[in-house]
């Protein structure tokens, strides 16, 4: 396992309703924690992101997990199967004026993790000189 810390800036396309609900600081710290396992015909890696020194950061915690798994295409070369799980782990419940949030926060989250894996794949692509 190995783990990094990093401050990170509030997005600028926090939607109305949070800003109105919670006041945001400039940044944050937010502290990653990674681990990969390889297995007989994948590699799995996990990421957990802990979030300090934003109002809710301490009720949630974000995990995301990709795997890569060789494959045969139908054009008979070997290819990769790349997946991707994110999961919002709710730690402790959000205060009761609060709890709007969570459906505001949620798709949010999953929704900036679909447009990572997306960037993730085009660097792969681009490394590789297939794309």
């Amino acid at each position: 396992m190995r783990g990094l810390q990093y401050k990170v800036p509030v997005p600028a396309d926090v939607p109305s309703v949070i800003r109105s609900a919670i006041s945001l600081p400039a940044f944050g710290t937010c502290r990653a924690f990674c681990r990969m396992t390889l297995g007989d015909d994948e590699v799995v890696m996990t990421m957990q992101y802990v979030t300090d020194g934003f109002p809710v950061s301490e009720n949630m915690r974000l995990q995301v997990t990709d795997s890569f798994k060789p494959c045969i295409l139908s054009t008979g070369a070997v290819g990769v199967t790349y997946r991707r799980w994110a999961v919002v782990v709710w730690v402790k419940e959000l205060p009761w004026h609060l709890r709007f949030l969570k459906s505001v926060l949620v798709p949010q989250i999953m929704d900036r993790g679909r447009h990572a894996s997306e960037v993730l794949v085009r660097n792969i692509l681009q490394s590789a000189n297939l794309h």
